[in-house]
């Protein structure tokens, strides 16, 4: 809605098909550009992205009413200092979002309107991997830059507390990020700790985002996520921070990165748990809501199982709960690396939850095969 002209449209939408199709929803999702009296069926996730400028003629009167719903609207305004001055009042108690024109592919739209239909995380993790003899200061100001966007971002020497086992929770943090962001220098792969947190950040299918130094030759493994190669150009004088749109850059391509890398996870999960029901004589039937797997167990039962990417808690279980397709409800997630204690707590914590139970990944079979 709003200042939406074709060519808009046409990123928008291109951008959003790349994004969804690991999860073969790209012929389910319309976009539409919508009129005064748009009102979206009950029977479907919708998001509206208002797109904002001076003198627009806007029915408030409708967009209040899709607010008053339950329909999330997204405000994308040009300047954030003329935000007031560029949308209709009834958006003023919502925070909106600025467009960057250096984000062609709009990549922070699709994304957040992907998060708010469900189909990606709200929480926005990321685990930065570099040596800090080569890359530190391109490291803080990522850290820093990467914050602002309200990413959750992982740095080894901000994000492990004091007294805190330091390769645990190194762990913990990895297993729990959407995306792996490696500064891929010089002598990245020659350091046992950032050649071991790249070969794991592949254990748990995360995409790596390769950002790629002046002149150096990435390794055919480094290429199996997402890669943004960088020139001279790209630094300021000295050759060690990186210039502003450089990291405008880098923003964009982690939210490609993330899009794509939480797709294929999700559906990978949800592929692991019918392959597990089928191995104890079960069988899918449908996929459901919140990228829920329903299957059937023996003799008849119906489960609906939830993939959580990452970490679960407690938020998933009551999610889970809430879900009243299946006679009994699980939430299955991938337990490697996950810190013992958290592990102890998800242990406790299905005890006490008698609506929904875990599932780990790596014995979905086994944990199905007890469901009650």
């Amino acid at each position: 809605m709003g200042d939406v002209s074709q060519a808009l449209h046409d990123r928008f939408v291109e951008s959003l098909r790349a994004a969804v199709t690991p999860l073969n929803l790209q012929d389910h999702i319309e976009v539409v550009v919508a009129n005064d009296d748009y009102d979206p069926k009950n029977d479907y996730a919708s998001v509206v992205l208002y797109f904002g400028a001076e003198g627009l003629a806007v029915n408030e009167a409708r967009l209040r009413a899709l607010m008053r719903d339950g329909t999330p609207v997204l405000p994308l305004v040009k300047d954030l200092k003329r935000f007031s001055h560029t949308t209709p009042e009834c958006l003023h108690v919502i925070n909106g979002l600025e467009l960057d024109e250096r984000d062609d592919a709009l990549a922070r739209p699709v994304s957040l309107a992907l998060e708010m239909l469900g189909l990606l995380p709200r929480q926005r993790r990321i685990f930065v991997s570099y040596k800090r003899d080569e890359s530190t200061e391109a490291a803080l100001q990522l850290f820093e830059y990467l914050s602002q966007l309200k990413f959750d971002v992982f740095l080894d020497t901000h994000g492990v507390p004091a007294g805190d086992d330091f390769q645990e929770v190194l762990w913990h943090r990895l297993s729990d990020s959407d995306v792996l962001v490696m500064l891929d220098t010089a002598h990245y792969f020659e350091s046992r700790w950032t050649s071991l947190e790249f070969g794991r950040a592949l254990a748990k299918s995360l995409v790596p985002l390769r950002i790629g130094w002046p002149e150096v030759v990435p390794a055919p493994r480094s290429l199996a996520g997402e890669s943004l190669q960088l020139t001279n150009a790209d630094f300021e004088p000295g050759g060690k921070r990186l210039t502003p749109d450089a990291l405008v850059e880098a923003g964009v391509a982690i939210e490609k990165a993330r899009s794509r890398g939480l797709a294929m996870r999700s559906a990978e999960m949800n592929g692991a748990v019918i392959v597990a029901a089928e191995k104890i004589d079960g069988r899918f039937l449908a996929l459901g809501p919140k990228r829920s797997v329903i299957i059937e167990l023996p003799p008849g039962r119906k489960v609906v199982v939830c993939p959580v990417v990452g970490v679960p808690s407690a938020e998933h279980l009551h999610e889970a709960s809430m879900l009243r397709e299946g006679d009994a409800r699980a939430v299955a997630f991938d337990d490697a690396g996950v810190a013992k204690r958290w592990q102890d707590h998800l242990t406790w914590l299905g005890g006490q939850v008698s609506s929904a139970q875990f599932i780990r990944k790596g014995h979905a079979a086994w944990d199905l095969a007890a469901l009650e």
